[in-house]
């Protein structure tokens, strides 16, 4: 979905999502749903308090792309932790699977595992 808004709108938006370490998809998503039953309710000329449209929602929210919430605690990306917890340097980048260490790999001038596809290790196009 796609649409247009006022820029000035759209960057305050966003910097508030930030600062609430809110999604913004999740702010959208809530508000469509609320506009979406107050659509379905029925319509009065004047508004009574008693039967006024409470809604209560709950929102169970799953961070599939956890990064964006967690500032200053990213992981060092030098580090890596394998499964029985034991911390290793990393040396190696591959971008399917991350940062990884290669034990018994020559290393190249940065330092890194020969083969390393971080941006440092790649070779330029010319």
């Amino acid at each position: 979905m796609n649409i247009r808004i006022d820029a000035d709108l759209r960057d305050e938006f966003k910097s508030l999502c930030k600062e609430k370490s809110l999604s913004t998809c999740f702010v959208v998503e809530t508000l469509l749903r609320a506009w979406i039953a107050g659509l379905k309710a029925p319509a009065q000329a004047k508004v009574d308090i008693a039967k006024a449209i409470v809604i209560h929602q709950t929102f169970n929210r799953t961070f599939m792309r956890g990064r964006r919430f967690l500032g200053a605690g990213k992981k060092d990306q030098w580090k890596d932790v394998d499964i029985s917890g034991e911390v290793n340097e990393t040396n190696y980048y591959d971008p399917r699977y991350g940062w990884s260490f290669k034990a018994d790999e020559s290393l190249n001038d940065a330092g890194h595992a020969v083969g390393c596809l971080c941006s440092v290790c790649r070779i330029p196009s010319v």
